[in-house]
Order: structure tokens, then sequence, then C-alpha cells
């Protein structure tokens, strides 16, 4: 029995679309993690000291001793200030469910940063 040869046109057709499915695919899931992480943050009344604070799934994410949950949101950068730059392990935060302010309150000085954060763009 002879031994046929997929045609080099015909391995880069199939990569190709393997690619753009692979591609689609995951656009549509990043899309829906970022509208779950988003709803989880917004909706959360958050009250705690940073355990953890850094870049998650790309954007700022960080832990409070008081939840379980990761929150994972993208602050609005002003003056110079990014939230994951200023905040640090054992420092405070406040949020109230639903507010469109995340108060940073600094352990080593008593600073005060507030953040407003980018919300998705209503679907049409």
């Amino acid at each position: 029995m002879q031994k046929k040869e997929v045609p080099l046109f015909m391995a880069f057709l199939a990569a190709i679309v393997l690619g753009a499915i692979y591609l689609f695919w995951g656009s549509g899931y990043a899309t829906k993690q970022g509208e779950d992480d988003f709803k989880n943050f917004n909706s959360s009344e958050i009250k705690g000291v940073l355990v953890d604070v850094g870049i998650m799934h790309h954007v700022t994410g960080f832990k409070v001793n008081t939840s379980p949950k990761e929150f994972i949101f993208q602050p609005v950068i002003r003056g110079g200030n990014d939230f994951y730059v200023l905040a640090k392990k054992d420092d405070s935060i406040i949020k109230p469910a639903f507010s469109d302010t995340v108060v940073l309150k600094k352990n080593n000085n008593g600073g005060i940063y507030r953040f407003t954060f980018f919300k998705p763009e209503p679907k049409n």
C-alpha cells in the first residue's frame, strides 16, 4: 500500500482554519469571563484587608481577608496612581455593592485613594 502524503497546501489550510476557530472561541470565552468578573466585583460589598493584589486575567485583581472570592476589575488610572502599584498586602479596601468607587486605605501612612473603574459596554 502506498503512503499518500498530505499536500503542504492542505496542511496550511487546516492550520489556518483551526487557528481561526481557536481565536473566535477564545475571544468569546474572554468576553464572557470579563463580564462574569465584573458582575462579581460590581455586585459585591467589599470591606477587608488585602491578602493578595496584582494582575489577574490581564487586569487588576485582589483578595481580601473577609471573602474567599477573587475580585477582578479595571481601575481608571489618574495622576499616575495605579491601583495594583499602590495597593499592598495589609492595606484596607472598601467598596459598597454597586458603587462606582473603590477606596484604598494605606496601612503604612494612612493615605486614602479613590479609584473608579471601567464598566463593560452594554450589548445592543
